[in-house]
C-alpha cells in the first residue's frame, strides 16, 4: 500500500487515459488493522486495474511489448522518445505469485529522451536484474540517470547490476538515511544526489541536448555546485549538474 497511498485522491485530481498493469494480483487486506492507509484508495485501485474505471484504459503490458505512445507514436511508428519495459516479464509475474514476493514484478522502465538513457528502477530485485542483465544488457549499460530501486535503500540485495549500468547519476527517492545503501554507489565513485538532501529533483533537456539536473534546495545547490547554483529553472530550481548530450561531448 505504500504506492497506493492517495491513489483515489490522485485519480480523482489527475484523470489518467492509459493505466498499465504488469498482471500480478494480490487479495485485498484487512484495513481493520492497517495503519494509515485507506481501503478507499485500494478499492479505486482494484477499479482501474480492472477496467472499471470511466475513462480510463487498462492495458496489461510486461517486457518487450511496443504499443502506442510508449514506444510507437499515434501512428504506429517507431523512433524518437520513448518507453521501452525492461521488466517484469510474464515469468517474472509467475514467480511473484509462487513466492509472494512482489518486488520482482515491478516494472523496470528505460526512458530515452535527446540520446540520454533515464533508468527507473521501481521496487525491483535480483531476479528482475538478472533477466534484464541477460537480455537488454545493451539497452541498460552506461546509462545517464537511475531512479534507484527500493528508492536506494538497502534490501539484502545484490548491487552488482551497477557495474553494468554505470549510471553517471542516480536519485535515491525519500527514506531514512540509515537504510540508504550509499556504500554501492561510494564504493564504485557513482554520483547520487537524495531527496533527503536536495528536496524535488528536475531534469530538463536542455537545448544543446544536455541533460539539466535542478534541485529544490538551495542551501543543498550551493554547497554541492557554487557556479551552476547561480543558473535557476522556471521553478526557480537550482542547477547542480549536467549531463552532457553525444553530440556535445563529440564536440558538434
Amino acid at each position: 500500500m505504500d504506492h497506493m497511498d492517495g491513489f483515489s485522491a490522485l485519480m480523482s485530481e489527475f484523470p489518467i487515459d492509459n493505466f498499465w498493469h504488469m498482471g500480478a494480483v494480490r487479495e485485498k487486506p484487512d484495513f481493520r488493522n492497517y495503519g494509515r492507509y485507506k481501503e478507499e484508495d485500494w478499492d479505486r485501485y482494484a477499479s482501474v486495474r480492472d477496467g472499471k474505471e470511466a475513462g480510463t484504459r487498462t492495458l496489461n503490458v510486461t517486457a518487450g511489448q511496443r504499443f502506442k505512445f510508449a514506444n510507437l507514436d499515434s501512428e504506429g511508428r517507431s523512433g524518437g522518445d520513448g518507453i521501452t519495459i525492461l521488466a517484469p516479464t510474464k515469468e517474472l509475474v509467475e514467480l511473484a505469485h509462487k513466492t509472494g514476493d512482489f518486488n520482482d514484478c515491478s516494472y523496470v522502465l528505460l526512458y530515452r529522451t535527446a540520446d540520454h538513457k533515464i533508468i527507473f528502477g521501481g521496487d525491483s530485485h535480483d531476479e528482475t536484474w538478472d533477466h534484464i542483465l541477460a537480455n537488454d544488457r545493451e539497452l541498460v549499460e552506461n546509462c545517464d540517470v537511475l531512479i534507484a530501486p527500493h528508492h536506494g535503500r538497502s534490501s539484502g540485495r545484490s548491487w552488482k547490476f551497477l557495474d553494468v549500468l554505470k549510471p553517471k547519476l542516480t536519485l535515491f527517492g525519500t527514506a531514512k538515511s540509515e537504510h540508504l545503501a550509499y556504500g554501492a554507489w561510494y564504493n564504485r565513485k557513482l554520483e547520487y544526489i537524495t531527496n533527503n538532501q536536495a528536496g524535488n529533483v528536475v531534469l530538463e533537456v536542455a537545448d544543446n541536448g544536455d541533460l539539466d539536473i535542478y534541485v529544490e534546495n538551495s542551501a543543498f545547490a550551493t554547497k554541492r555546485n557554487s557556479f551552476l547554483s547561480t543558473i535557476k529553472n522556471g521553478q526557480g530550481y537550482r542547477m547542480v549538474a549536467f549531463i552532457e548530450s553525444k553530440t556535445t561531448a563529440a564536440g558538434a
